[in-house]
């Protein structure tokens, strides 16, 4: 199992390279470590790519859900 600290590390680097794609914004501007973490542990992620695509799972969905809105504004 890859050591929380790298996950938590890799999800944040991942977030930040991909800041305009998919949702990963939210996790830049709205998730501290804590969050992240608890993210992690919920997807039972054992390793950095696991964790990635669980939140990425996430962000996607929030992200889906903001257009489907923004779709809507006149």
């Amino acid at each position: 199992m890859d050591n929380m600290k790298e996950m938590v590390a890799a999800v944040k680097k991942h977030a930040r390279e991909n800041y305009n794609r998919d949702g990963w914004d939210s996790i830049v501007e709205c998730y501290d470590d804590a969050d992240i973490e608890r993210e992690i542990l919920e997807g039972k992620a054992t390793t950095i790519e696991e964790a990635i695509a669980h939140i990425g799972d996430g962000c996607k969905i929030w992200d889906d859900h903001r257009k489907d809105i923004e779709a809507t504004a006149f």
